[in-house]
């Protein structure tokens, strides 16, 4: 295991007498660098007293703010690339405040991810997508599969495969219309629990996707391991850095591979008409990203769903 240095940092003030308070304003600073990953160190100041001021206020709302519904489903589709339909979405939280001010994901996940709270933050956006489901069945809308992302923290819970099964089942719609989203990262750190998860969502006939494919450290290797129905490619890939043409080759025999292996595949961060041409080219499945839609509120989204449907 590598060793990972973490440091809190304070310059002392020239008047400054009192030993504790300095330790305590270092020690503060430390505590924040290792619950907020992005710092290596960080240092004591007006910045730290303001994010730990806004995270105090997005702690002290957040249970009124679910009770209240402020947490509301954006949806972006996913296109089949060869014909250019929409065949998905991914899910994604938006928190709306009752004055209409929107606070995005990145305020609020990894706040969540660290107090607990973001285990009902997902099952309650599950929820909300089988209601939307259940909606489109009512109104005779064909329905298309809606994918949920659920945090690392659901896989310590032995219940996680259950209780996701329950609420499917509370809303009685077809699993084939749910896929739940874990990332790369999530699944690799507890492999071996993470086959047995795996094994139940197959018994429960409820699809898994595996997002931010590459995006880190992966192995090829695991992909035998598991039970998936869908990887989605890290939008770093079709970011081609540095050599286009190395890049290309790459993306089209891992796009081959997963596809022998019976996976379905999903590339995201599709920015690019020449990207859906070298997608479309080596027969990527499905593309989402700005060049086909953004995160869409549901009205949005129900209105391109019918058109695309005529």
């Amino acid at each position: 295991h590598s060793v990972k240095m973490i440091y809190g940092r304070y310059r002392i003030e020239s008047d400054e007498k009192d030993v504790n308070s300095i330790i305590s304003k270092v020690a503060m600073a430390h505590k924040y660098a290792k619950n907020h990953p992005d710092y290596k160190i960080f240092n004591y100041g007006i910045k730290l007293k303001e994010e730990m001021l806004e995270e105090t206020k997005l702690t002290n709302k957040m249970e009124d703010a679910l009770y209240n519904e402020e947490f509301k489903v954006f949806l972006q589709p996913k296109y089949s690339i060869a014909d250019n339909t929409i065949v998905g979405a991914e899910a994604l939280v938006r928190w709306i405040e009752k004055d209409g001010k929107m606070i995005f994901p990145d305020k609020f996940i990894p706040l969540f991810e660290r107090n607990g709270f973001i285990t009902r933050i997902d099952k309650y956006m599950l929820e909300r997508v089988c209601m939307i489901i259940q909606e489109w069945i009512t109104q005779g809308i064909p329905p298309i599969c809606i994918s949920v992302n659920f945090s690392r923290i659901h896989t310590n819970n032995p219940d996680f495969v259950e209780e996701i099964r329950d609420i499917i089942s509370k809303y009685d719609i077809p699993t084939e219309y749910i896929e739940i989203e874990l990332t790369e990262s999530t699944i690799l750190d507890k492999e071996n629990d993470m086959i047995s998860i795996f094994e139940q969502f197959k018994n429960n006939n409820i699809m898994v996707a595996m997002d931010d494919f590459g995006s880190g450290y992966s192995s090829l290797g695991f992909l035998k391991n598991f039970a998936l129905d869908v990887i989605k490619l890290d939008k770093s890939f079709l970011s081609y850095e540095t050599d286009k043409e190395k890049g290309r080759v790459v993306i089209r025999n891992i796009v081959k591979m997963i596809q022998e292996l019976g996976i379905k595949i999903v590339a995201e961060g599709v920015e690019t008409k020449e990207q859906v041409d070298f997608l479309r080219g080596i027969g990527c499945d499905m593309a989402q990203g700005y060049f086909f839609a953004r995160p869409l509120p549901t009205v949005q989204f129900n209105e391109l769903l019918t058109a695309n449907l005529e």
